[in-house]
């Protein structure tokens, strides 16, 4: 039989590494997506001299050219177009073979709503044979595709590309990166800058379970601006590496998503972009048992403690911006108030540490009231059982003006029979604009601007007085 015949040659061809007989596997995009349009989108294959893959249709034994979708950004698939196949019949089958180098064209409807930049990967699996066996190759792509429009052509540019690195096992761990691009001679910043840049803030909105337990930063480039004030700095792209561990219940597909904030620099200013990232991770079964049926965990370990973030408005130089935290526990579990350790509790309460806060300086925290449950003699808790509000109150310095993004990690230990710490971020940013378009003056009424006082003095005609202390 031509099966057996296909198995045979199989078993009894040289052992090839997959550098040995490569197949490449490369995106291809004409121009740019227009909204509610369709797009067109290739992969472009080429397979070793002497060899063919197949075709969809291929009515022989040999698989034909597999191809997952793992982030389309909100695309849909329309349909899709092969190339011509050379068509072999022999006296056991008849086989549709695709040779050398060639292009399925994929039809996307693209979302009226689309703008910015679109995210697009997935994973290919291609069987390869000639007279004297098969070989199979698998692997991943990933490219982006610009939106026309004005949010696409926004200069300077920043765009932000998410995928994972491979598919993962419940309960194993998951790599996602974020890559970075954006306008060549503009630069980005590092988390630990010793400068003034601040570094993109990102906000996970939706982590289907995943934890996060690191995150890696390239090595940035040092550009010394004078002798006492350096930046640390990335130019044109780069790379974040975020480490995940896969909850042990999770299945199916896994849907990350998010938003982030970034200070984009060149020598003579800076611009803040806003967008959004999205990307899927794949489960595949545990190697040591070749499948997985569905388990189920308690609560807090198949679920996750939610964080929204946002400030009462605009805030005034000088005054005061008010950060409303809000945490969600999972359904049945509770978290605890600050004051817990004082009423004989032993539930540790959430704790956040703020990044760099420039122009803001954290002055007070107000805390909503929590129940108080008795547990026994000299044993009480005081509990959250459902959303509860943090409110973080910043005092504003009087020379702070524009958007000040803001980003903190946190921790959130959550209990029912058993304690869990569920940990995250948020990152958003609060506007600082002054209350009237006149002087800036400081608390005591003093002139923040030098040259403004001076020409007020000139105008009044008025004395200038200057306190050389320091102080004024």
């Amino acid at each position: 039989m031509r099966y057996a015949l296909c198995l045979l040659l199989f078993a009894f061809a040289p052992l090839l590494a997959a550098e040995d007989l490569p197949v490449k596997v490369e995106p291809v995009v004409d121009g740019k997506a227009e909204a509610g349009k369709d797009l067109s989108f290739k992969l472009r294959f080429t397979v070793p001299e002497g060899f063919y893959a197949y075709h969809k249709d291929n009515p022989g034994y040999s698989a034909p050219i597999k191809v997952e979708w793992l982030e389309l950004s909100g695309l849909e698939l329309k349909s899709d177009t092969w190339p011509e196949a050379v068509k072999k019949i022999d006296e056991f089958s008849e086989e549709w073979g695709l040779k050398g180098t060639f292009d399925i064209t994929y039809t996307f409807t693209v979302p009226a709503s689309a703008k910015g930049t679109l995210a697009i990967s997935g994973s290919w699996d291609v069987q390869i044979c000639d007279d004297a066996g098969c070989y199979q190759r698998d692997g991943k792509f990933a490219t982006t595709i610009d939106v026309a429009g004005a949010a696409a052509d926004e200069f300077p540019a920043v765009k932000l590309a998410a995928s994972f690195a491979d598919a993962a096992v419940a309960g194993g761990d998951a790599t996602l990166k974020l890559t970075w691009t954006f306008t060549k001679e503009f630069h980005l910043y590092h988390p630990d800058n010793p400068g003034y840049g601040m570094a993109p803030a990102i906000d996970f909105k939706e982590l289907a379970g995943l934890e996060l337990t690191d995150t890696t930063w390239p090595k940035p480039i040092e550009h010394k601006i004078e002798e006492d004030w350096i930046e640390w700095i990335y130019k044109d792209t780069f790379t974040v590496t975020y480490k995940f561990k896969v909850p042990k219940a999770a299945t199916g597909e896994l849907k990350v998503s998010g938003s982030y904030v970034a200070q984009i620099c060149d020598d003579n200013g800076c611009f803040y972009r806003e967008g959004t990232f999205a990307a899927a991770l794949a489960l595949t079964p545990a190697k040591d048992t070749g499948s997985r049926g569905p388990t189920t965990l308690p609560g807090a370990q198949a679920a996750t403690t939610r964080s929204t973030a946002k400030f009462d408005g605009a805030a005034q130089p000088g005054g005061e911006a008010r950060l409303h935290v809000t945490f969600t526990p999972p359904k049945g579990w509770h978290a605890y108030h600050r004051d817990n350790e004082d009423v004989g509790g032993y539930g540790l309460p959430p704790k956040v540490e703020f990044g760099s806060l420039p122009g803001l300086t954290l002055v007070r925290e107000e805390w909503p009231e929590a129940k108080r449950v008795e547990y026994g003699d000299n044993w009480a808790e005081l509990e959250y059982s459902g959303p509860f509000t943090i409110v973080y109150v910043f005092s504003v310095a009087d020379d702070a003006a524009g958007n000040i993004p803001v980003h903190a990690d946190w921790q959130v230990q959550v209990c029912d029979d058993v304690c869990v710490m569920h940990k995250g971020s948020f990152s958003t940013n609060v506007e600082v604009k002054a209350a009237t378009t006149g002087p800036r003056l400081d608390s005591h009424g003093f002139y923040l601007d030098f040259d403004v006082a001076l020409e007020e003095a000139r105008n009044t005609g008025k004395p200038l007085m200057v306190d050389f202390s320091g102080e004024r």
